[in-house]
């Protein structure tokens, strides 16, 4: 911004330190006494350039105020003609403005009184009526319809130059005295590995545990990021692999592991079911992918992403077991008839 190709913006930046210094301090002076000594240090400036941005800044202000005088005086004018049964905007000629018109009618003095000229009957012919208050917010300059607003305990303020901050402490959940977690170990001892170095489940998935592991029933579950959402996703999933486990699992896990990648390995029958997960978008499906099958890799579940930058071969499809994809890509795959072949085992 400040290179030597700005030189013109530099020199303007220059010329006019004095005029940005002051008007920036004063717009962040917090009280009175902060403007004052704001506007001291620009009477006293010796360059001549702090006493006329000051001088700039209240004419300004005066002028403001001289233009509120003037319109609340148009809308006084205004109001009579109406009282008086006078129909202004019926007998609007030649398509000119008849608020300026009435603007122009009106004379503000130095006492700020109001001394027309014009008789009624032209009052009436050059003004023009505008509804105020259908052009006001409704909700004037606040968005919150409470009038007062009571901070929570701990909140405190900070006040800046220029603006005030407001800390309010985060809202911590209390658990009714009835509620228990249910611990990892309460679970089937085949699912322990999929819940390596957890020891318990939080709130919302011991809420859900009974129902995504040992029912059936379909489950719509809404909560916040990071309340535990995979991890139900991750019980649904065990309760489609409890359904399709052979009737010698637990005894085949307890056997001798030797020669085998995992002791779940040959209990489960891989080829009788499809799991299907969605992901809301592709940046979060290579992480999906990722996480699954770490989970799922001892029980021989193969993980496999299909999306638009991927796909997956008819041979790949049979081999995997868990496909995370888009739905934009699922629903181009349920729409073609090659891949009704798998679509039919899809359980979850």
């Amino acid at each position: 911004l400040l290179g030597f190709e700005r030189f013109d913006l530099i020199k303007t930046l220059l010329a006019n330190r004095a005029r940005i210094w002051g008007c920036v301090s004063i717009k962040r002076a917090v009280d009175e006494s902060t403007r004052d000594s704001v506007e001291k240090a620009l009477m006293e400036d010796e360059s001549g350039e702090g006493g006329k941005a000051l001088n700039e800044l209240r004419s300004r202000s005066g002028a403001e105020d001289w233009k509120g005088e003037r319109m609340k005086s148009a809308k006084d004018t205004l109001r009579k003609e109406r009282g008086n049964g006078f129909d202004s905007l019926s007998e609007a000629a030649g398509g000119e403005s008849k608020m300026s018109k009435a603007l122009d009618s009106v004379k503000v003095g130095s006492g700020g009184g109001e001394d027309g000229d014009e008789s009624p009957s032209d009052a009436k012919r050059s003004a023009h009526e505008l509804d105020f208050d259908s052009l006001t917010f409704r909700e004037g300059s606040h968005t919150m319809t409470n009038k007062k607003c009571e901070l929570p305990d701990q909140s405190w303020r900070a006040m800046k130059p220029g603006y005030e901050e407001v800390h309010v402490p985060a809202v911590r959940s209390v658990a009714p005295p009835d509620e228990k977690l249910v611990p990892i170990a309460d679970l089937p001892e085949w699912t322990h590995d999929a819940f390596k170095g957890m020891t318990m489940l939080n709130r919302v998935q011991s809420k859900m545990a009974d129902v995504a592991l040992r029912s059936s029933e379909n489950v719509l579950l809404c909560a916040p990021t990071g309340a535990g959402k995979t991890n139900v996703a991750m019980l649904s999933i065990l309760n489609i692999l409890a359904q399709y486990r052979k009737e010698r699992a637990d005894d085949m896990m307890n056997e001798d592991e030797s020669g085998k990648a995992s002791k779940h390995e040959g209990t489960l029958d891989l080829s009788a079911f499809k799991i299907i997960y969605v992901a809301p978008m592709k940046a979060l499906v290579q992480e999906v992918v990722k996480n699954f099958s770490k989970r799922l890799g001892p029980y021989g579940i193969q993980v496999r992403e299909l999306s638009g930058d991927s796909s997956l071969t008819r041979q790949q499809i049979s081999e995997t077991q868990m496909i995370v994809t888009t739905p934009e890509k699922w629903d181009i795959v349920t729409r073609q008839g090659e891949g009704r072949a798998y679509t039919q085992l899809v359980r979850l």
